[in-house]
């Protein structure tokens, strides 16, 4: 055990370093103890913080647990990018005044919203709306895509469902990253079916494959393919993906699109067909 905690900075003639390229994203922070007062949160890429979360920690405080915050100091503002919980619970204590807090210097909320990220990334899963509150802040090319395509349509971003909002933040991030266009051609027609309601994770999905799915030169959003969800409706596509999702014993974006395929090429002549699938 003793050899292998030994340190070992190079392999051969060269430090691990230059050999693979390591990266120093930042500089070193300063530890200090600073009046728990002082203390702000951005809410731009932070989340919102959990009211019985605070109250636990204030009820039976803990140096050992608390540890110190990370904290960034821009313009003389210092913003706590990780341990609002605990300047929040200290807050409500009056036998706590100050709080280790390991402080860097940054140039704005962007360099702090990727800090946010980097010091999340191995601990407790961010729900879908604090990872996009954060990926849009440091300005990730597929976040602010879907930022645009959401409030195109009068919608927000959540952590509910409903007629007004998005929360399926996480299925949209990962078709924007992957087929971003995709994602961009097929969204007005998601928002129109949707129109209301919200936005299922199986009508979004399913019609994306289905536009990534169709022949070449075809899109979901041709007029007669269009004409066709429309008239199908969410209320019959929701039920034809669920009916084939009961009939497969298993969902996923091809199961849900097979069924809302069908339902769009019922009483029809000429059938919508996909990619592989004759019968779509």
């Amino acid at each position: 055990m003793q050899e292998r905690n030994q340190e070992v900075h190079s392999v051969g003639n060269k430090d691990k370093i230059e050999r693979y390229d390591w990266k120093l994203l930042d500089q070193p922070g300063e530890l200090r103890w600073l009046n728990k007062k002082v203390l702000r949160v951005d809410e731009q890429y932070q989340r919102k913080a959990t009211e019985p979360k605070v109250k636990e920690l204030a009820r039976a405080w803990s140096w050992l647990a608390c540890g110190a915050l990370l904290v960034a100091e821009r313009e003389g503002v210092y913003f706590v990018f990780d341990g609002q919980h605990r300047a929040l619970a200290a807050l409500r204590r009056s036998d706590i005044d100050k709080l280790p807090c390991v402080v860097f210097r940054t140039a704005g909320s962007k360099e702090e919203a990727e800090a946010f990220l980097r010091a999340n990334k191995n601990r407790k899963p961010l729900n879908g709306l604090a990872k996009f509150r954060a990926a849009t802040t440091a300005e990730h090319p597929a976040a602010l895509l879907v930022d645009k395509l959401i409030t195109s349509v009068g919608r927000t971003a959540s952590e509910t469902s409903s007629g007004t909002t998005v929360r399926c933040l996480a299925l949209m991030m990962g078709h924007a990253e992957r087929q971003p266009e995709v994602l961009q051609r097929a969204w007005p027609l998601v928002a129109t079916v949707c129109m209301g309601k919200p936005v299922h994770e199986r009508i979004l999905d399913g019609l994306l494959y289905i536009e990534n799915h169709l022949p070449e030169g075809q899109s979901v959003v041709d007029k007669e393919w269009q004409k066709r969800a429309l008239r199908v409706g969410y209320d019959g596509l929701l039920g034809a993906a669920n009916r084939f999702a009961a009939a497969y014993s298993k969902g996923g974006a091809k199961v849900w699109a097979l069924g809302m395929v069908e339902a769009m090429n019922k009483g029809c002549r000429i059938h919508m067909t996909l990619a592989g699938n004759e019968e779509g």
